[in-house]
């Protein structure tokens, strides 16, 4: 009697590992030489699977940048959400107090350089942008904008602008930061902590005459 002996698919298990594989070796690259330099061959290379297996998983370099992006963005990475501010803490005290946790959160998951690739690539692959900015930048943005209505409606600031131009003051300074430490001066640091905590003590402090 002939058997017919059939092929197993991977478990579902192995299969998380591969794309995790793949995804790791791909943020690597990215980092290292920028996303225009980076090969499929190189991360496949890395990631130690064949071109193929690359392909199977992410159709472009532009999903495997997105699949990066979405593996960053863990339990850990929305630090501040207005919902958590207690009623006898103000905003200013809110903030000061997470900001550290997010200046760390930036840097060990590799956040800082996925913003300094997006800044010198995004204008030749728009579709880096848009990605990083709908799912990196935005969650962020909301937040801080409510966070300045409540400022606003408690009387802790005088707004002259919208929240959502006041959010974009309150990140203007990490922004800032990780654009000259990585790129325009990158052998004399300066420290985002300072310039952050100096910058939303004047937005919180300021007096409107």
């Amino acid at each position: 009697m002939n058997t017919v002996k059939r092929n197993r698919s991977p478990s579902i298990e192995k299969t998380e590992a591969t794309k995790n594989s793949i995804l790791k070796a791909a943020l690597k690259k990215f980092l290292e030489v920028g996303f225009a330099n980076t090969k499929i061959r190189d991360i496949a290379d890395l990631a130690q699977v064949g071109v193929g297996t690359v392909y199977c998983y992410f159709k472009t370099k532009e999903d495997l940048f997105e699949g990066v992006i979405n593996i960053m963005l863990n339990e850990e990475f929305m630090v501040v959400k207005a919902d958590t501010l207690k009623p006898d803490q103000s905003v200013y005290e809110f903030l000061y107090k997470h900001f550290e946790q997010i200046i760390e959160s930036i840097y060990s998951s590799g956040r800082d350089g996925i913003s300094k690739l997006v800044i010198k690539e995004g204008q030749n692959f728009p579709q880096l942008k848009e990605i990083y900015f709908n799912k990196m930048v935005t969650p962020y943005l909301r937040e801080f904008e409510k966070l300045a209505t409540i400022a606003n409606e408690r009387k802790e600031i005088s707004l002259t602008c919208t929240p959502a131009e006041f959010a974009l003051l309150i990140v203007a300074p990490i922004w800032m930061g990780i654009l000259y430490n990585g790129i325009l001066q990158e052998s004399e640091s300066i420290s985002i902590n300072h310039i952050f905590y100096s910058n939303l003590y004047a937005l919180f402090h300021s007096k409107v005459s």
